[in-house]
C-alpha cells in the first residue's frame, strides 16, 4: 500500500497516478491509511485522477471530513464524470458523508438528473433532519421528470 501511495503522490505520469488511485480503490477498506494521499488526489491537475480518486473514495468507504468535504467540492467540478463519481461516493460513505451536506443540497440543482437524484439518495443516507428535510422537498417537486419523452427514455 505504501508503494501505491507514493505512486499516487508523486509519479510524475497522470496514467499512473490515476492507477494507483485505482488500486487503492479496488482494495476497499484495507487502504483506509491511505485516505490522506487518496483525498489530496481530488486537487490533481489531472481529470482522470481526480475521477479514479472520487471513485476510489466510494471504495474505501472510511473517510475523514477532510475527505468527506473534498468530494462535496467535487460536486462542482466541471467534468462530468468527476461529479458523478463523487455524488457516488457520496452515497456510499453513507452518514459520514455528513460535512458534504451543504453540496449535497446544492447538487439538488444540478443540470444533470442523474447527478440530482445521487444527491438526493446521499442525503437520505446521511440522515439529519437537514439532509432529510432537503431530500424530501427533492422528491416533492420531482415525481416526475420534464425532459424523458419517448424520444430521451432514459
Amino acid at each position: 500500500m505504501e508503494t501505491l501511495a507514493q505512486l499516487a503522490r508523486e509519479d510524475t505520469s497522470d496514467a499512473t497516478r490515476a492507477a494507483a488511485i485505482d488500486a487503492l480503490g479496488d482494495m476497499g477498506k484495507m487502504a483506509r491509511e491511505a485516505v490522506p494521499v487518496v483525498t489530496e488526489a481530488l486537487r490533481d491537475k489531472a481529470v482522470e485522477v481526480r475521477r479514479a480518486t472520487a471513485d476510489a473514495l466510494g471504495t474505501i468507504q472510511t473517510v475523514d471530513e477532510t475527505a468527506s468535504c473534498g468530494l462535496g467540492e467535487a460536486l462542482s467540478e466541471t467534468d462530468e464524470w468527476v461529479c458523478r463519481n463523487a455524488a457516488m461516493a457520496l452515497l456510499r460513505i453513507g452518514p459520514a458523508s455528513g460535512p458534504a451536506t451543504l453540496a449535497l443540497i446544492g447538487a439538488l440543482r444540478h443540470d444533470n438528473r442523474y447527478m440530482r437524484l445521487k444527491a438526493a439518495r446521499a442525503l437520505e443516507r446521511i440522515g439529519t433532519s437537514d439532509a432529510l428535510e432537503a431530500a424530501l422537498g427533492f422528491y416533492r417537486t420531482h415525481v416526475w421528470c420534464p425532459i424523458t419523452d419517448t424520444t430521451t427514455p432514459f
